[in-house]
Parts: C-alpha cells; structure tokens; sequence
C-alpha cells in the first residue's frame, strides 16, 4: 500500500511541475528549452545546400592572397569571380544573387568591402572590375545592372583591402535568393542581411588573404 501511494504521489508532483513550466513559458512568451535554442532556430536561414554551390575566382585561390591588383596598392578593382554548382533543385527556385565581402579582422570591427543584391540569376561570372548584370537582364535598349549598396567606405562601389598591418581574411559571401529585392542604395550590410534573413536558399563564401608589402 506504501508503494501505491508514493507511484500516485511522484505522478501527481510530475504534472505538477509540468503545469508550472507550462505556466511560465505561457506567461512569459518563453518556449520551453535554452534562450540558444531559440536564438538558433531564430537566426537560421532557410539553407536547403548550403554547401554544394561554389564561389571561385581566377585571382586566388581559396585562403590564399589576393594580388595587389585588387587593393590599394594596385588598380583597386574587384576580382573575377565565378559562381557553380547550383544545385539542379534549386535553379528554378533562385530569383536572384547577393554578394557581401567584409574583414572581420579590422581594428574598429567588421569593415565592409562590397554590398550588391538583385544579381541576375543566371549570372556564372562576374568579371573583374565590373558590376554583374542585375534581374532585369539585357535587352536591345538597355542593361540592367545588380544594386550596389554602401560599404565601409561610404561609397556604393567595391573597396579593395588596405589593411593598415597584418595579414587580414577577406570574406566573399554570396547568397542565392528565392526574391527580387526592393531596397535603396544607402543599405549597408545589416540591412541587407535583415532583408535576405528569410529568403536563403543556398549560401557559399570564398576567402582571400591581403598583407601589404612593408
């Protein structure tokens, strides 16, 4: 009988508690679990291969420098920069690119190199000092061209590496997109990647290295 009324006691303290947790993730608007489960589920981005598409250039390899062509002790201009492997089951799926580079290795925080949204998707290359052909395309009376928002620099064009000492990563990210934005040339980098937050169907980077020559 002992046995009895301490199994009915356990059972009646457990939906005990149940009920209290319940209660306070009601009351507070916290669902049950870590504040970084939640924070997780909240920032990920709707990858469906996140991995499988690539960004290459014919300047530099993957983690290795950039040519000073590109910063500013050359010409300044962006890198050739090619875009593959898309996945087959996402192709029709992408209405347009965006691209970020940043340092996150600069003294005063991440320093923003090139903002750029609305590259056509059918887009594979982007040239060397050029700004890709935007979602309109070409047509027989004029070329649209992907949006540039503003960087670091305050400009709305790319900005090669000047690192001031060291050896700084540059980021080379690019986003495939299931949207056509609609956003204004004075966007920078967070309010890019606040617009795209829901609409990443694939993500790749590219990573250079700068030092410049003591």
């Amino acid at each position: 009988m002992d046995k009895k009324w301490l199994l009915i006691g356990a059972v009646v303290a457990a939906i005990a508690w149940g009920g209290t947790a319940l209660y306070q993730s009601l009351r507070t608007g916290t669902p049950r679990g870590t504040g970084d489960e939640r924070q997780q589920v909240a920032s990920s981005p709707s990858t469906t291969s996140p991995t499988t598409m690539k960004f290459t250039s014919s300047a530099f390899a993957q983690n290795q420098s950039m040519p000073p062509a590109y910063t500013c002790d050359g010409d300044n201009v962006s890198p050739s920069l090619t875009i593959s492997d898309v996945p087959a089951d996402l192709e029709a799926r992408v209405k347009s690119f965006a691209l970020i580079v940043d340092d996150p290795d600069a003294a005063s925080g991440t320093w923003v190199h090139w903002v750029i949204w609305n590259i056509d998707p059918n887009v594979r290359t982007i040239e060397s000092g050029s700004v890709p052909i935007g979602v309109a395309g070409i047509t027989a009376w004029s070329v649209s061209l992907a949006v540039q928002g503003t960087t670091s620099f305050g400009a709305t064009n790319w900005g090669g590496p000047c690192p001031p000492s060291g050896t700084h990563r540059y980021f080379f990210k690019l986003y495939a997109l299931d949207t056509v934005l609609n956003l204004p040339t004075t966007t920078n980098k967070d309010g890019l990647l606040d617009a795209i937050n829901s609409h990443i169907l694939a993500q790749t980077e590219l990573i250079g290295l700068y030092q410049r020559a003591k």
